[in-house]
C-alpha cells in the first residue's frame, strides 16, 4: 500500500505536465482575464490552487502563518513552478508531522467562513487539497481549450 509521500509524488508528476504546458502558453493566454473563468485567468487559478495547500496544510494543520499567495506576484508560469516548490515543502512538512498512524486524528479548526468549528483529520486535509488541485486542473485545461490552446493529457500520472 503506497504511503502519502508516494501518492503525493504522483500528484507532483501530474502537475509537472500541467506546469510545462502553462509555461508554453503565450503570456496573453496565460494571463487573460475572463469573467466566465471562476478565478479570472489560468494564472490566477493556478496560484489559487497553490494557496489552498498553504491555507489548509501550512496554516490550519501545521499552524505556520504564511502570507497568502498573490497571483500578481507570479507573472509567469516559471514563477508558478517556484511557488509549487514551496507547496512541495509544505506537503513534506505535513507528511512528516502526520505519519500514517496519525491520519485519522481529529483536528478542530475554526475557519472564517464556517459558523461552527470543523472537525477534520490530516487525511481529509491532504485529500481535500489534492482533489481541489485536480478540480482546478480541469478548469485550467478547459480555459486553455476555450482560448485555443488545448492541453496535453493531464490525468493522474501512472507510475512505472
Amino acid at each position: 500500500m503506497p504511503g502519502m509521500a508516494e501518492v503525493y509524488g504522483w500528484v507532483r508528476e501530474t502537475r509537472k505536465g500541467l506546469l510545462e504546458w502553462c509555461a508554453s502558453l503565450p503570456a496573453d493566454v496565460y494571463l487573460q482575464e475572463r469573467d466566465e473563468f471562476g478565478w479570472g485567468s489560468i494564472r490566477n487559478t493556478l496560484i489559487h490552487t497553490a494557496d489552498c495547500y498553504r491555507f489548509w496544510l501550512a496554516e490550519e494543520a501545521l499552524g505556520r502563518g504564511m502570507d497568502r499567495f498573490d497571483p500578481s506576484t507570479h507573472p509567469d508560469a516559471q514563477s508558478a513552478f517556484a511557488l509549487f516548490g514551496k507547496v512541495d515543502d509544505i506537503v513534506a512538512a505535513f507528511i512528516a508531522e502526520f505519519p500514517r498512524e496519525e491520519l485519522g486524528r481529529s483536528l478542530v479548526r475554526q475557519v472564517r467562513w464556517q459558523p461552527e468549528p470543523l472537525v477534520i483529520s490530516p487525511l481529509w486535509l491532504l485529500a481535500h487539497t489534492v482533489t481541489h488541485e485536480f478540480h482546478h486542473k480541469g478548469q485550467i485545461v478547459t480555459m486553455g481549450r476555450i482560448l485555443g490552446k488545448p492541453a496535453p493529457e493531464t490525468d493522474l500520472w501512472i507510475p512505472g
